[in-house]
């Protein structure tokens, strides 16, 4: 489980960008359908129109959530972790770039940037992800 919420974190700042890309063209084509329906006269028409209207705003809705997620968890980062996940995850800049960039070994940039995913992804997902989580079944807790 912590792998795969870590795995997700990842893609989604990868996504960042088309993400943000995405609610801008969402947010005209709302704005489009919203003129068509203070224009349309028909009854069928206009229910159409209104729930392509809702569809939009739940896709926006939607995305806007792990953008705003995302924010948050970078606005928790230091400057050096921040600049981190902005070069490797958002602008998939290879890990010797990224070190050469802030100063650092390699080594201890996959360190900081694997500790900043964490955090970003417990603003995403709403737990800690950089814990073992134990197996539960009812009440009954397994240990791997």
């Amino acid at each position: 489980m912590k792998n795969k919420m870590i795995k997700e974190t990842k893609e989604k700042l990868k996504k960042y960008g088309r993400m943000k890309d995405f609610i801008l063209v969402r947010r005209k084509e709302l704005e489009v359908q919203e003129r068509l329906l203070s224009l349309e006269e028909d009854e069928l028409s206009k229910k159409r129109i209104l729930r392509q209207i809702e569809k939009l705003q739940l896709e926006i809705e939607e995305v806007e959530k792990d953008i705003i997620a995302i924010d948050k968890g970078l606005s928790h980062l230091n400057p050096i972790s921040s600049k981190i996940i902005h070069m490797k995850y958002m602008k998939n800049e290879k890990w010797v770039a990224v070190a050469l960039n802030v100063g650092y070994g390699q080594t201890r940039c996959r360190e900081l940037g694997r500790d900043a995913v964490m955090i970003i992804g417990e603003f995403l997902y709403g737990i800690k992800i950089n814990q073992d989580l134990p197996l539960v079944s009812g009440a009954t807790y397994y240990y791997a």
